[in-house]
């Protein structure tokens, strides 16, 4: 399904097979920042570019998927703190429609 498809392509820095999931009308929100469609992809670029995260090596805490929505948390070290990153989807017309993400500091 999508969750997959948008996993898959993170962990193998495919900008491209990521741009085909997501609906035109795509909005990515994180905390009180708010990105559109052309926004995100680039925001994702410059992420692969620069962040030395290896998709590969996380390993999901949790993951759910329906028809309609889809979410998976990890934890992973970010600026030397320990964070548990909440990523979540609402599906539109079978792409991906809305991406929140929330990050949250591991206690």
């Amino acid at each position: 399904m999508l969750l997959q498809s948008f996993i898959d392509g993170m962990i193998r820095r495919d900008v491209v097979s990521l741009v085909s999931l997501l609906h035109e009308d795509f909005l990515y929100l994180e905390d009180a920042s708010l990105e559109t469609r052309d926004e995100w992809i680039e925001s994702v670029r410059k992420i692969h570019r620069e962040r030395e995260l290896d998709y590969s090596k996380i390993v999901l805490s949790a993951r759910f998927e329906t028809k309609d929505e889809g979410a998976y948390e990890y934890v992973s070290e970010i600026a030397g703190q320990m964070m548990r990153t909440l990523n979540s989807f609402i599906y539109k017309e079978g792409k991906l429609y809305r991406h929140m993400i929330t990050r949250v500091s591991v206690e």
